[in-house]
């Protein structure tokens, strides 16, 4: 959580007004540095990790934004077999609504890396949005084959399985999510809806 918190603080720092100053732009270069950092060690069962991780997650976008993806463009030019890279640039293109981009990078990284849950997952989440809801549902089946006790996975299972009329199956996931972490609000939000539907 300490990433995060430094990553913050030299968000802050940084002014968009003094872009191309050595001093101010090293702020939001040692920013980015730090979310990313975050994103890697924050796990959901840390004091406020989902949030957290979520935040980091979405600063760590608004630090690099479709015209800062530059990086990763640099990265994945020094080793195009760098899995991490293509994830976390199809990630960032998940965050500006480039989710046909996203969808193939993340395809990138995971065959590159099969056992990456997180391109998974995060691949599973592009593809419902697409409406792509079958493809979306293997995803996150393979996604939880990898990582079986990652709540989050249980409820964008149960979210898919809703969206695709099986109210009773996604009350399953939900049900299972919140055994794996009680303070999820958004497992007993969806489980709630999903009894009313």
């Amino acid at each position: 959580v300490i990433y995060f918190f430094l990553g913050n603080s030299y968000d802050n720092l940084y002014k968009a007004s003094h872009k191309g100053e050595p001093d101010n732009d090293a702020n939001l270069t040692k920013a980015v540095e730090y979310y990313q950092k975050a994103t890697e060690v924050i796990k959901d069962e840390d004091i406020s990790g989902p949030q957290i991780g979520k935040l980091s997650y979405e600063y760590l976008i608004a630090a690099y934004g479709v015209d800062k993806l530059a990086d990763f463009e640099k990265a994945l030019a020094l080793n195009p077999r760098y899995a991490g890279a293509w994830h976390n640039r199809g990630f960032a293109k998940s965050g500006q609504r480039l989710y046909v981009e996203a969808i193939a990078d993340l395809t990138r990284a995971i065959e590159l890396d099969p056992k990456m849950k997180k391109a998974w997952g995060n691949r599973s989440l592009c593809l419902k949005i697409l409406g792509r809801l079958d493809e979306a549902l293997a995803d996150v089946n393979k996604s939880i084959e990898l990582a079986p006790d990652d709540f989050k996975n249980h409820v964008n299972r149960g979210v898919i399985k809703s969206d695709m009329g099986g109210e009773e199956e996604a009350i399953v996931d939900y049900t299972y999510a919140i055994k794996l972490n009680h303070k999820h609000d958004v497992a007993w939000m969806d489980r709630a809806v999903a009894k009313f539907r």
